[in-house]
């Protein structure tokens, strides 16, 4: 099993709904069975992994594309559009978001 086929099951077992419970302290995980409308949110620093499907990203008039197997970072608070772009009943958008703490980073 690669590493990316692990990461979907992972996801898949531990989300429920479209934003997953927290596993633990500042780790998120994701699933949603259809695209979703565009969410505009002041966004917290995060890592975050496309295990399956698809979102897009767009920060002022600058778009980002992620794919499985692609990850974005968002160093700091930053207003952002985001919205799955691809998902479905067979083919779930999963994700994985693990949330960072600049202080922690810095030191």
């Amino acid at each position: 099993m690669n590493d990316l086929t692990e990461l979907r099951s992972l996801i898949a077992r531990h989300a429920a709904g479209e934003m997953g419970p927290k596993l633990m302290n500042g780790l998120l995980v994701a699933r949603t069975d259809a695209p979703s409308p565009p969410v505009h949110s002041v966004h917290q620093p995060v890592f975050a992994i496309v295990a399956q499907g698809a979102k897009r990203i767009v920060l002022a008039q600058r778009v980002f594309d992620a794919r499985a197997g692609q990850y974005s970072v968002v160093p700091l608070d930053l207003p952002l559009t985001f919205r799955v772009t691809e998902a479905s009943n067979d083919a779930p958008y999963l994700a994985v978001a693990l949330l960072l703490n600049p202080q922690i980073i810095a030191a």
